[in-house]
């Protein structure tokens, strides 16, 4: 038998909810999963194993002014441009939550676009796209795990980021919009995908 508080276990699921923009849904389960069964008590090699990749994990999930130290610190050009491609078999690994980012981002009526403006888009998105399997309101937190992600699995093609991103003084917040090189792959991919709402919004 294996026991647990309630506050504890409220805990696990806000590392889930926390793990999901980045991995995505199905293996921020199985992370869990691995915490909550039973577990050999002799050899703490798995509670080792487990916990270094979830703080690894997390780690990827930090707000957004530590994802822009870090890029204003990559040296400028030694990330290379996407071809068409290898763009969209990048595109064809996003989890849900990168999907809905990628898909608020070229439906925005105003670019570049403020976090409130891209999350509303991405809720209104996830709502009318249950089949993305988000039955969750996204925050700002839930954008960067997606950004985060997104980053992640580009960093080992050492190809540059799609997304433009910086801080608007006079919006008081961070604004974003796809890099116009890329939008039109995007846009065409986002139809392809179902995620176009922009008439079902008006």
């Amino acid at each position: 038998m294996r026991l647990i508080l309630y506050d504890d276990l409220m805990e696990v699921i806000t590392l889930k909810e926390e793990l999901e923009p980045v991995i995505g849904e199905k293996q921020a389960i199985e992370k869990v999963q691995n915490l909550l069964l039973p577990i050999e008590s002799i050899n703490i090699g798995n509670i080792v194993r487990l916990i270094v990749e979830i703080a690894t994990t997390k780690s990827t999930a930090v707000e957004e002014q530590v994802e822009e130290k870090e890029e204003k610190e990559a040296a400028e050009g030694e990330e290379e441009p996407w071809t068409k491609a290898e763009l969209l078999s990048y595109l064809k690994d996003a989890t849900p939550y990168q999907r809905i980012l990628l898909a608020a981002l070229v439906q925005v009526d105003k670019e570049p676009a403020t976090r409130k403006q891209v999350t509303f888009l991405m809720n209104e998105i996830a709502k009318r796209r249950p089949s993305e399997g988000i039955d969750k309101k996204l925050t700002g937190r839930s954008m960067g795990g997606a950004r985060a992600g997104l980053k992640m699995r580009r960093k080992p093609l050492n190809k540059e980021d799609i997304i433009e991103s910086s801080w608007s003084h006079a919006e008081r917040d961070y604004i974003y919009k796809i890099k116009d090189d890329y939008k039109q792959i995007v846009i065409d991919w986002v139809k392809g995908e179902k995620l176009w709402i922009k008439e079902e919004i008006g």
